[in-house]
């Protein structure tokens, strides 16, 4: 503190941009708490309504994971419900909850990457840029209302899918770069561990892909490079073989409890979509953060929502810049036969192993639409790259103090772009709050849509998180029982006996002729028309396609 104070008074220029640097962070931490706490119910997509949703129904189930009740997705993905819960039954509001839960570990995350930067021995100015680096959202493309799965959904924003595994992540960074690794006991590792074990019984094996197999590469580099097999007798490699052995740990755990995974979904890309799927990858990191346009989207370089790319281009341009100057750097040490950095090799492994394992794995979606969400880890140590690179030059140099200056200016730009898309973005298209307004005038405890697409997918899954009081189900494609994210409450509609609703598009009503027979027309709303039955005429057994015991 004393050393900042000093830089404080000897170039209060460089101090004013401490200042700015923090104020960023700070006003963008505060921007997301709001949105998240705020405009979650406006902001909700499909995947984001599944995750609150699990919350209400763990808290009335009183289980982190209530598994008997509930539909799985890819993975159980409960481990925000430690801190979710017990915020959603002191306030009873799942948005505040949610923002409260992401702020706690989003500071924590903030708190972890300090640390990190003090083993790495950033000054303060890179410290705060790195911060700056992990809150922004990276919105260029917009807020896809429908389903927004990238990087500020991901880490920080609303659902925040990723928030806990990136702590786990950060834990093995600060183990790895810091003193603790030269103890034969580290309470930090056995902390780590138990962190690791909790995600991987709550995420599945993703965590061995995006960490697990980073690790082990990384001993067996070290391994060749130093022709000594007995570097996995070091006390640093055991811990680090414990990380990887507390994923498949917490990964048996889960399937010991009866957690659902879909691990062995991912298939091996083939010969056809291979150079495409690869091109994807390239191409992800900076569509996560903002350099080129999504699919679909045109828009004029020299107008005001065009210009957001030339920023978007600067952070990506940075982050390619940094990896390749240290890949080049530890090859031509490797070739020299010199001291390889540990630190720099370790990321640069976790870097390229996502690259190398998602150019050959498609884990659910590949060929022209790729989830950057999978690059989340490999970009968070792209940005540790980053800094290191920053550090290396000499602060001398006008190259290094334009290029800090311009990145910060492209972060902020970035900050500014992103917080009025998701301003402007809401999914009130879909009309939820008058369709529970239109249900909330029934005594109907179910509550059914039924499409011939999938239409009426997007406002069911809103709803079912607004109203808690009634249960939703939704049926689209004609026959197809909607329950990939979903709770079972009648499941069997014939357990159900009482009132119904039944939403309809009215151009293209899709329920059997015989069912719609003893509903009224009640309401219309838009293209919706709202159906009220005194009792419950639905058979999901003998009107679904694929309905289960």
């Amino acid at each position: 503190m004393s050393n900042l104070k000093k830089e404080f008074q000897e170039n209060k220029l460089y101090g004013l941009f401490l200042i700015m640097l923090g104020a960023c962070a700070i006003c963008q931490l505060i921007l997301t708490f709001y949105f998240t706490a705020f405009q979650g119910q406006e902001h909700m997509g499909i995947d984001a309504s599944w995750e609150y949703l699990k919350g209400i129904v763990a808290a009335k189930e009183g289980s982190l994971y209530p598994a008997s009740v509930m539909h799985g997705t890819t993975h159980p993905e409960f481990e925000r419900m430690i801190l979710v819960l017990p915020f959603y039954k002191l306030i009873g509001n799942i948005f505040v909850a949610y923002s409260l839960s992401n702020l706690i570990f989003t500071l924590i995350s903030i708190l972890l990457i300090f640390i990190i930067s003090e083993n790495f021995k950033f000054n303060m100015s890179v410290k705060l840029l790195l911060i700056n680096m992990f809150l922004c959202p990276y919105l260029a493309n917009g807020y896809k209302v429908a389903n927004e799965l990238g990087y500020h959904e991901s880490v920080n924003g609303f659902a925040a899918y990723y928030n806990v595994l990136i702590i786990a992540f950060f834990l093995i960074l600060l183990y790895f770069t810091g003193d603790e690794c030269n103890k034969k006991i580290s309470w930090l590792g056995i902390l780590t561990c138990f962190v690791i074990a909790y995600v991987a019984m709550c995420k599945g094996m993703g965590i061995f892909i995006w960490v697990g197999l980073p690790i082990i590469l990384f001993l067996l580099i070290q391994m060749f490079v130093k022709n000594d097999i007995k570097i996995f007798t070091q006390t640093k490699s055991i811990y680090l073989i414990l990380f990887v052995a507390a994923m498949f740990v917490g990964r048996m755990i889960g399937g010991i409890l009866g957690f659902e995974y879909l691990d062995s979904d991912s298939m091996w890309v083939n010969a056809g979509e291979f150079m495409k799927n690869l091109g994807n990858l390239l191409l992800g990191f900076p569509l996560m953060l903002g350099g080129i346009p999504d699919a679909g989207i045109t828009r004029n370089p020299a107008s005001l929502f065009g210009f957001v790319y030339c920023f978007g281009i600067v952070i990506s341009f940075v982050l390619y810049l940094a990896v390749i100057y240290w890949l080049v750097m530890t090859v031509k040490k490797a070739k020299e036969s010199e001291a390889m950095d540990e630190n720099i090799l370790f990321l640069l492994v976790i870097f390229f192993t996502a690259i190398f394992m998602f150019a050959f794995l498609a884990p659910y979606i590949i060929g022209d639409s790729f989830s950057v969400r999978y690059l989340i880890i490999a970009t968070l140590a792209g940005f540790f790259m980053i800094g290191l690179f920053i550090q290396s030059l000499d602060e001398k140099l006008l190259f290094r103090k334009f290029g800090v200056v311009a990145l910060f200016v492209s972060i902020a730009c970035m900050d500014l772009y992103s917080d009025y898309f998701l301003a402007i973005s809401d999914n009130s298209a879909w009309r939820v709050d008058e369709l529970l307004s239109a249900v909330e005038k029934t005594d109907a405890g179910l509550v059914y849509f039924w499409d011939n697409g999938k239409t009426l997918v997007q406002p069911e899954r809103v709803i079912r998180v607004i109203d808690d009081s009634r249960v939703y189900k939704c049926v689209s494609n004609g026959d197809t029982l909607e329950n990939f994210g979903d709770y079972k409450y009648y499941d069997d509609s014939t357990q159900y006996e009482g009132a119904t609703v039944m939403v309809v598009l009215q151009d293209d009503i899709a329920a059997p002729e015989s069912v719609m027979e003893q509903y009224e027309l009640i309401d219309t709303i838009g293209d919706y028309g709202i159906y009220y039955c005194n009792n419950n005429p639905v058979d999901f057994k003998n009107m679904v396609s694929n309905w289960k015991e």
